[in-house]
């Protein structure tokens, strides 16, 4: 199973270049950088990042097509994907509400503008002309002024069932948005094919990335605090069909998205309890994140990809946390 880890652009262009060649250093198979909020250009720092390193792989994981038009999305990842020379991955999801509202973005349906971005994006690289006329980005007769010198593999991220039967229909892999347990997972890994054998696809072909918070630390019960609040917000934004893959029943759903969306009582233990948090994070000494990581592994996942967030950072040596993840995976 292939490592990969994701880095918050809080830190400066240097800092960033310096984590991902020390990763490099240790074998890490790829480092992922959201374009998500107002933080740092992500494709700035692909493309300085590029330069530095030879082995690991780069991501942008990830971008969304209502911030940023599928033309301005492709020149970017092909531009940063020059530098690279190869195994360079673009991730595409639906971004956060408040990043599209600051902004005052346009607002579509997902599955249907995410494929409309893939399929443009693809024709795009190929050196196509394109039109098209959509409720959230339009083209006329547009093309890019210079040949890519690859077309960079798109993965979709998302927790949504459509999205993931859609991603096997036309992306060249999924970003598993925080599903750890195996079941989970090979109910949507099984979703994924369902829509590559529908396109006369090789469901084999799509790689399956399993997208989740995870945390080394000998005293669980400590992370489990640290983190209830923030799988609180996953807990509250899980499609209906993943929860019911997860045996998340309606009544817990209903409560922590009432304590999150509404203020409606607190993120206390006994609503979002360590045996829910098991179903989202992988929490505890590294030997059992390992053991978790190839359980996804052999629920279809065929790489890691470990999230982060700003509240976790503030709490861990991240950097510290994805090295010993990687190690003990790799054991």
């Amino acid at each position: 199973m292939r490592f990969s880890f994701c880095v918050i652009p809080t830190q400066t262009v240097q800092q960033v270049g310096d984590l991902v060649q020390r990763a490099e250093s240790w074998n890490a198979d790829m480092v992922w950088i959201p374009d998500e909020a107002f933080m740092r250009d992500p494709y700035v720092l692909l493309g300085a990042v590029a330069s530095r390193v030879s082995k690991v792989g780069l991501g942008v994981g990830i971008a969304n097509p209502y911030t940023r038009h599928p033309m301005q999305l492709t020149r970017a990842i092909c531009t940063a994907a020059d530098l690279r020379g190869g195994d360079m991955v673009f991730g595409i999801g639906a971004g956060l509400k408040s990043t599209r509202a600051a902004i005052n973005a346009n607002e579509g349906e997902f599955v249907q503008t995410t494929r409309d971005c893939i399929s443009i994006m693809k024709r795009l690289m190929a050196g196509e002309t394109v039109s098209f006329d959509g409720p959230v980005f339009k083209l006329d007769k547009a093309r890019l002024m210079f040949k890519p010198t690859q077309a960079v593999p798109i993965y979709v991220a998302s927790t949504h069932r459509d999205a993931f039967v859609m991603a096997g229909e036309i992306a060249d892999g999924v970003i598993v948005g925080n599903v750890a347990e195996p079941e989970a997972m090979a109910q949507v890994v099984s979703w994924v094919h369902e829509g590559a054998l529908r396109a006369g696809r090789d469901p084999k072909s799509i790689q399956i990335v399993a997208w989740n918070i995870a945390v080394v630390d000998d005293e669980a019960e400590r992370a489990y605090d640290i983190m209830r609040n923030v799988i609180a917000k996953s807990v509250a934004i899980t499609h209906r069909a993943v929860r019911a893959a997860m045996n998340i029943d309606h009544d817990t759903w209903q409560a922590v998205h009432a304590a999150v969306r509404h203020g409606k009582g607190e993120i206390t233990k006994a609503l979002v309890s360590n045996a829910l948090i098991d179903k989202y994070a992988i929490v505890g000494s590294a030997k059992r994140c390992a053991e978790r990581m190839r359980a996804l592994e052999q629920a279809g996942a065929t790489m890691m990809g470990v999230r982060t967030a700003l509240e976790l950072n503030a709490q861990y040596d991240w950097e510290s946390n994805v090295r010993t993840l990687s190690a003990a995976l790799k054991a």
